[in-house]
């Protein structure tokens, strides 16, 4: 399943875009994306002002607002030197040991994220996908 090894071996991708506008953008977009009943939330769980943003991806049940329990996922925004900006989201081997309880359904969940994330960035010119992302089932 194409989710599972993009969790496994995670991605990264250069942005046409400064590290301040992405930020501002996955606060517009990510309150907008939902996938099988769950809507999701960035928190930050590190950062560096101005270089770095590690965020920790939160699913959330849309009928009644309440987040799961743990952290679905995470993904790491940095500034490089050009001035564009690296998106990135870690094999999950490198962010679960902290998370030991996510399950199949978080990701698939993750997996709905990262592929709403990527479609919300070429909808903004910053990425030029090669085709057509496969649906999440």
């Amino acid at each position: 399943m194409f989710g599972s090894f993009l969790l496994d071996q995670g991605v990264e991708m250069e942005l046409d875009a400064e590290l301040g506008e992405v930020l501002s953008a996955l606060d517009r977009e990510v309150p907008g994306f939902a996938y099988d009943g769950y809507g999701f939330r960035l928190n930050v769980a590190k950062g560096v002002l101005g270089l770095q943003w590690r965020l920790l991806v939160t699913a959330v049940e849309e009928d009644s607002g309440k987040a799961l329990d743990s952290p679905i996922g995470l993904a790491i925004v940095s500034r490089e030197d050009d001035g564009s900006t690296s998106f990135r989201i870690p094999p999950r081997a490198e962010w679960s040991e902290s998370h030991p309880e996510a399950s199949d359904a978080d990701g698939r969940l993750f997996t709905s994220f990262v592929l709403q994330v990527f479609e919300a960035f070429q909808r903004l010119g910053w990425i030029e996908l090669p085709g057509p992302l496969p649906e999440q089932q």
